[in-house]
C-alpha cells in the first residue's frame, strides 16, 4: 500500500509524477482506492478539476 496524502489532484504533473512513480517502484497499478471528494451544485458537464462547476 502506498500513501499519496497530500496529493493536489488539481495538479496535472503531481497527479503524473506520483503516477510514474508507482510504476517505477511497483509496475502497475492492481487496485486504486481514491478517497477525494468535491461538494458542488453545477451540470456535470461543467465540472471540472480547477473550476469545481463554478
Amino acid at each position: 500500500m502506498r500513501s499519496a496524502h497530500p496529493l493536489d489532484l488539481t495538479d496535472d504533473g503531481s497527479v503524473r509524477e506520483w503516477v510514474d512513480g508507482i510504476g517505477a517502484e511497483h509496475g502497475r497499478i492492481d487496485i486504486l482506492y481514491t478517497n477525494a471528494g468535491l461538494a458542488t451544485f453545477a451540470p456535470i458537464p461543467d465540472i471540472t478539476p480547477r473550476t469545481g462547476g463554478s
